[in-house]
C-alpha cells in the first residue's frame, strides 16, 4: 500500500439548499464513467465464523487491500491471517447486532442508487479535469461509530453508520455536540467523498505552514468540490447552514480587514491557525453567529479570483504551491 489517509469526518452543517454557480457547469455528456458501489456493510454481516473458511476468502477476493486495511485499521480486530480474526469478526458482528447498528443502516439506506447517480456524475467531472486519472472503486461499511470517509490509493471507504441524519439516537447516547450531528446527513456524503478524495490525491503541504497557506489549501479544495458537484447546493458543500452562508457572503470583506490589520495571514500558531480554519460552531475571534472556518471561506474567494485572473486549469491550481503568488495574482480586494 502506498497510501492510506483516514479523513475524519468532524464537520457542521444543516442541509439547507443554497446558490447553484453556473460558472462550474461544463459539459461532461461524452464521458461515462460505470461507477458502482460495492456494500460491504452487508456483504460482512453474512460471514459467520462456522463458515469462515468459505465466506472471509470471498471478501478478500472481493475487496481486496479494502478490507485488510478496514480489519486493521478501521475495525482494529487484525488482520484475516491471524488466528483469532474469525472470533473478533464476530464479535464485532454481534455489537452491531446487539447495538441495532447494522439494522440501522440498511433501514437508512436499503438502495444506493440515487448516492451512486450523484457520485457518477461527480466522476464524470473528474474525468473531464483529469482525464488520465483512474475511477477509485467505492465502498460503502460499517465502521462502528469509528470513521466517516477514507481513502486508500485506488478506492474510498463510506462508513454509512456516521451518516444515520442528526437525529439519530447513536450520535445523542454518544455525546456527539449538536453542530456535528447536523452534518451527519447523508446529504453530504458525495460533496465530502469528493472532498476525501481531493485531500488523498492532493495533500497539505507547506513550508511556512502559516494561516495564509492553511487558507489557501482549503480554498483549493472547496473550489475542486464545486468544480466535481457544480449543481450541488453550497450549502452542503460548505456545511453551513443559509445563515452561516449569509454571514460569510456579507461580512467578507470585514473578516479580510480584520486578518490583514491584525497581520493574521502570516501567524504559525496552531491553535490560531485552527481558529480561523478547524471545525467549530462558529469562528472564535468573531462573534457566536459567525460562519465557522471562515478562513478556509476566504481562502476560497482568493482563489475564485486567482482562477478568474489567470485562466488555470484545476490541475494547475492544485500543484501551485506558492499561495503568496495565488494571493498577488488574484487580486482580491473585497468590499
Amino acid at each position: 500500500m502506498n497510501r492510506f489517509l483516514i479523513f475524519f469526518m468532524t464537520i457542521s452543517a444543516t442541509f439547507l439548499f443554497g446558490c447553484t454557480e453556473n460558472k462550474f457547469e461544463v459539459n461532461v455528456d461524452d464521458i461515462n464513467v460505470d461507477l458502482t458501489i460495492k456494500r460491504l456493510d452487508k456483504d460482512l454481516f453474512v460471514v459467520n465464523s462456522s463458515d469462515s473458511s468459505v465466506n472471509i476468502p470471498n471478501l478478500e477476493k472481493t475487496y481486496g487491500e479494502f478490507f485488510e486495511v478496514y480489519n486493521q485499521k478501521i475495525l482494529r480486530i487484525g488482520g484475516t491471517n491471524e488466528s483469532a480474526y474469525a472470533l473478533r469478526l464476530k464479535d464485532f458482528q454481534r455489537y452491531c447486532s446487539e447495538n441495532h447498528i447494522q439494522d440501522s443502516v440498511w433501514a437508512k439506506y436499503p438502495d444506493l442508487s440515487a448516492l451512486e447517480q450523484t457520485l457518477e456524475t461527480a466522476f464524470n467531472h473528474y474525468k473531464y479535469y483529469f482525464p488520465k486519472k483512474n475511477i477509485p472503486e467505492v465502498i460503502t461499511c460499517v465502521s462502528a461509530f469509528n470513521e466517516s470517509i477514507f481513502t486508500l490509493e485506488n478506492s474510498i471507504g463510506i462508513a454509512l453508520d456516521k451518516f444515520l441524519g442528526e437525529k439519530s439516537s447513536f450520535y445523542e447516547r454518544l455525546a456527539i455536540e449538536k453542530y456535528l450531528r447536523r452534518s451527519m446527513i447523508p446529504q453530504v456524503i458525495p460533496s465530502e467523498t469528493m472532498r476525501a478524495w481531493a485531500k488523498a490525491e492532493y495533500p497539505y503541504e507547506s513550508t511556512a505552514d502559516d494561516l495564509l497557506d492553511n487558507m489557501i489549501y482549503e480554498g483549493k479544495i472547496q473550489y475542486y468540490i464545486n468544480c466535481m458537484l457544480p449543481e450541488t447546493a453550497d450549502t452542503l458543500k460548505w456545511r453551513y447552514t443559509a445563515q452561516q452562508f449569509g454571514w460569510a457572503t456579507t461580512h467578507e470583506g470585514k473578516v479580510w480587514n480584520y486578518l490583514v490589520e491584525n497581520k493574521k495571514l502570516f501567524e504559525t500558531d496552531r491553535i490560531q491557525i485552527r481558529q480561523y480554519v478547524g471545525e467549530a460552531p462558529f469562528t472564535t475571534p468573531f462573534t457566536d453567529v459567525s460562519a465557522p472556518r471562515i478562513g478556509a471561506f476566504v481562502g476560497y474567494r482568493i482563489v475564485e479570483n486567482y482562477m478568474n485572473q489567470t485562466n488555470a486549469s484545476l490541475p494547475e491550481l492544485l500543484s501551485e504551491k506558492d499561495s503568496k503568488k495565488i494571493l498577488s495574482l488574484s487580486k482580491y480586494n473585497p468590499k
